[in-house]
């Protein structure tokens, strides 16, 4: 069947009708309860227009990422436009009301629309971006589907101050490691940023709604979300070392300057392998995500392991690698592993080095603290700005950029 150029749009609105319909339904992910002026723009939006050419109409209208840019040394997504769930859930983070000027850091030139038909006639929108050829094809896209009236499209690195005014609304669409001092300077009091912050490791993202409250930025409503990286200087440059155990390689990253990687050692003994039990024994791998918070708040030498499945998994077959959380002491690491049971998975950590038993046994006893704890799924944050002197509860985190995160643990979403 030949697809006419005057059937593309009505295909469109189609899918884009049956996307949101799926979206509201929980199709592939938890139901969302749309508002009215979200689900409006959602269904206004044409969002293949803002897709790369030659991008499938399916595809454009999937509850998945679009990648725009690849970088080819790595293969890794440099640019996208996030899933239509993703952006659903933060646009009712952020709250966007008529009249509102908005502020867009990531662009694809997609979600600026939908926040510009959230903000009318009478509102603006700023969309920035660090890539030339992102906010080139952004700005096109905008142009072509009406809406450059009422977005601004900048190329700049956005941690440092655009010039733009001070915003009602700030929604970052990169993973980030602390909030630079424009964004604060550029959100008004009581506004309100919308970030997926990454907590000491990379996989530990939460995009929350942060309410500016003097000095502070006090965090709710957050969710557990993936990002790519931020660029520019607010970006974080990791360390990373590569151990040989036995026959395998196994690669350590300590995105926490706080974890040294200095002293490891380029190889550990074949037979130094130490395993520590937590006594926690998990059914399913969803209960992970409330673990890795607790790790990323309490664990000291924190860093991420890349390592063969047989070395996390007792008795596994070789296959693909794994990524997992480490524990990283002088000359000695841990990482978490878990045994497979007659119950479940067994969980635990492997340690290496001439301290494995002491690096396992502090690992194993963090993982055996969330297990007594309850086994908390959600976090609550509260952000104090750099020289910020309001106290903070909870556990308090110094980010890169000199900011202090307050975390508290929580077991479901009615405790925070």
């Amino acid at each position: 069947m030949t697809v006419t150029a005057t059937s593309i749009p009505e295909r469109a609105a189609r899918l884009r009708a049956d996307l949101v319909d799926g979206l509201r339904a929980g199709a592939r992910h938890r139901a969302i309860d749309l508002s009215p002026a979200v689900e409006d723009a959602l269904r206004t939006v044409p969002r293949h227009l803002f897709c790369p050419p030659g991008t499938d109409l399916e595809a454009a209208y999937a509850d998945d990422i679009v990648r725009t840019q690849i970088d080819e040394t790595t293969g890794r997504t440099t640019s996208s436009i996030s899933a239509p769930w993703l952006q659903a859930r933060m646009l009712e983070q952020a709250r966007i009301e008529p009249g509102m000027r908005v502020l867009e850091i990531g662009s694809s030139g997609y979600n600026a629309a939908l926040a510009a038909e959230l903000v009318g006639a009478c509102g603006q929108v700023v969309t920035v971006d660090i890539d030339p050829a992102v906010i080139a094809a952004a700005q096109a896209a905008l142009e072509a589907t009406g809406y450059a009236d009422r977005v601004t499209a900048v190329c700049a690195d956005a941690a440092q101050h655009l010039g733009q005014g001070v915003f009602d609304r700030i929604i970052v669409t990169m993973g980030v490691w602390d909030f630079p001092g424009p964004w604060l300077e550029q959100l008004a009091e009581d506004g309100i940023l919308v970030a997926p912050l990454r907590v000491r490791h990379p996989n530990e993202c939460w995009s929350t709604a942060y309410r500016r409250r003097g000095d502070l930025l006090v965090g709710s409503d957050d969710l557990v979300c993936g990002f790519v990286d931020v660029q520019g200087i607010a970006a974080v440059h990791p360390a990373t070392t590569t151990v040989t155990v036995g026959d395998d390689a196994v690669t350590l990253t300590a995105w926490d300057p706080a974890t040294s990687l200095a002293r490891v050692p380029d190889a550990f003994g074949p037979d130094s392998s130490v395993w520590a039990s937590s006594g926690a024994v998990l059914t399913g791998q969803g209960m992970f995500v409330g673990m890795r918070t607790h790790l990323a708040c309490t664990l000291p030498g924190l860093a991420e392991a890349t390592a063969p499945h047989r070395r996390l998994a007792h008795k596994a077959r070789d296959g693909e690698t794994w990524t997992t959380f480490a524990h990283v002491d002088g000359e000695s690491a841990a990482i978490a592993a878990w045994r497979t049971i007659d119950d479940g998975h067994e969980l635990g950590a492997r340690g290496f080095g001439p301290d494995a038993h002491r690096v396992a046994e502090t690992l194993a006893s963090h993982i055996a603290d969330w297990d007594r704890l309850g086994r908390p799924q959600r976090a609550a944050h509260v952000y104090r700005v750099p020289r910020g002197t309001t106290p903070l509860d909870g556990a308090v985190i110094r980010l890169p950029g000199g900011g202090d995160l307050a975390i508290t643990l929580h077991h479901d979403a009615d405790d925070i």
